[in-house]
């Protein structure tokens, strides 16, 4: 059918209109948690290659020397060549790396399952609100997701016949899984599935026991060659790993799959130790917080793998790749919190899949054709609404199984990055510009993200909550619900909501509020 039958060139189309898009929608985005670090540690790792390797503070900057310094790097050069607030350039380098991802997860679904399904999972995954959001300021785990994404995809272009790669592909899958390590240790990960889908091809050779066995040498030397390529390079950017490139990046793999948060979460309206969240946490958010229109992908796709032939095997190597990292933090008794944004790298291939689902149930609907691009219609609106209502406060994206971010209120973690501080801090300098004077801000947790957001207000001053000295304090919903109970009870001048009603951050009147003229809506 001519709806799944698409010039090659839309999709190339599409991803070239949509990254200049993407780097203008981040201007609106604000700070969010782990930026200052993140930036502070960019800062070292320039100056750790700027010096000649001399300077090597980035080598114990509290616990990002476990993580590769690629990203943080290229934030630290494009705020010294762009004079603009360093968080919005970081902001921008953000969201070409989500770009990143979106179109690579195009290139695969085209790759696997046709052109439509390309354009497909591109349009998905931009509407899909989480990760759109994320894209914008998430220094940890956008960037790894789209390079994660990049190495999916040049693993599916090994072919299936021996030598089941050319030293073409060779190179681009040594150069993305390398920067992967450079990103996070997790890129070893793609490491391993090339050798499983290796081992895998040569399972089911059909050729004498001599050929196999020169068949296995050589597949074995060239998988030890790019292994080898992969993690020396997956160092370059990554200073405290370049001293025992192949020891440190596995040793840190190991400490972040076993890392220690000291923090509680909200899961099904109960304040838990991260430590203590039940097994099916993943599969629950990973469920809650994907649009309905991928959900039913995914089960429509479960007809692809039944049906078998090439078609169903992608389908159910995207399967793996979608479930095998969930299916690992839970077996590993690995620590979540913040949703699952630390498995973001697993959704983009959720979505791959979902748009080959989708796509072969269009060639087969027939008669059910109209009621069949309806329902996709439908479901593609539902994110899109959801963004357009709710920007810049994309991540708190709740679908229907959960009742909307105003049905997960008190019963998970809404924004958990403090996005929704920014909209707080824009609102607190409009008030200074009517009462034509500056205002002293103050906040509470983070309070790293009101400093960095108010960067763009000439208006505001911060005053430490401690000094008792500011006009407005900014306090981020976060918590039990007993506590955000206790917050919305007291005082508020301004409360930041999402177009349902859910609250996500308030504006309290500080100890010096009386100094201000009366305006509006105090």
């Amino acid at each position: 059918m001519r709806l799944t039958r698409l010039h090659p060139r839309t999709g190339i189309l599409f991803a070239a209109i949509l990254l200049p898009f993407m780097v203008a929608l981040s201007f609106g985005f604000g700070a969010t948690w782990d930026e200052k670090i993140q930036h502070e540690y960019g800062e070292l790792v320039y100056r750790y290659f700027a010096s000649g390797f001399r300077d090597r503070s980035a080598l114990e900057y509290k616990n990002l020397y476990l993580y590769g310094g690629l990203f943080d790097l290229l934030c630290a050069l494009a705020a010294k060549w762009i004079p603009a607030d360093p968080y919005i350039i970081r902001h921008a380098v953000n969201a070409v790396f989500g770009w990143i991802g979106v179109a690579y997860a195009g290139r695969l679904a085209s790759l696997l399952f046709g052109p439509a399904a390309g354009l497909l999972a591109m349009v998905m995954l931009t509407l899909s609100p989480r990760y759109l959001g994320d894209a914008m300021n998430n220094p940890k785990d956008i960037p790894f997701a789209a390079l994660a994404t990049m190495a999916t995809y040049y693993l599916a272009t090994v072919e299936r016949a021996y030598p089941y790669l050319n030293w073409k592909t060779a190179l681009k899958l040594t150069m993305a899984i390398a920067l992967a390590i450079n990103v996070r240790a997790g890129g070893l990960l793609f490491l391993c599935y090339f050798a499983a889908l290796l081992t895998l091809f040569l399972a089911t050779e059909r050729a004498p026991t001599f050929a196999l066995l020169r068949r296995f040498a050589a597949t074995a030397a060239r998988f030890g060659l790019i292994a080898l390529a992969s993690v020396v390079l997956g160092t370059a950017f990554w200073p405290w790993a370049q001293a025992q490139p192949f020891v440190r990046p596995l040793y840190a793999l190991h400490v972040l799959t076993h890392f220690y948060w000291p923090g509680s979460v909200l899961y099904r309206g109960q304040y838990l130790p991260a430590t203590e969240i039940p097994w099916d946490y993943p599969f629950v958010y990973m469920l809650i917080t994907s649009p309905p229109l991928v959900i039913a992908g995914v089960i429509l796709s479960s007809l692809l793998v039944m049906r078998g032939g090439l078609a169903g095997r992608r389908a159910l190597g995207c399967w793996v790749v979608l479930f095998f990292p969930l299916i690992y933090v839970v077996v590993q008794g690995s620590m979540l919190y913040d949703g699952i944004r630390q498995l973001m790298f697993a959704y983009p291939p959720m979505v791959v899949v979902a748009a080959g689902g989708w796509t072969f149930a269009l060639r087969g609907a027939r008669r059910l054709l109209v009621p069949a691009v309806l329902l996709m219609a439908i479901g593609l609106a539902e994110p899109l609404i959801f963004q357009l209502r709710n920007h810049p406060n994309q991540i708190v994206y709740f679908n229907l199984f959960a009742g909307g971010p105003r049905g997960a209120f008190g019963r998970y973690d809404l924004d958990y990055w403090g996005a929704s501080m920014l909209p707080a801090v824009r609102r607190a300098a409009e008030i200074a510009t009517s009462a034509s004077r500056d205002v002293l801000l103050s906040s509470g947790d983070p309070n790293d993200v009101v400093q960095a957001d108010m960067g763009r207000f000439s208006n505001l001053i911060y005053a430490d909550k401690s000094a008792a000295t500011s006009h407005l304090h900014i306090e981020l919903l976060r918590g039990s619900p007993e506590q955000i109970a206790a917050l919305l009870a007291s005082p508020t001048v301004y409360v930041v909501r999402t177009a349902d009603g859910a609250p996500l951050c308030v504006i309290q009147p500080g100890p010096r509020y009386r100094e201000l003229p009366s305006h509006p809506g105090f």
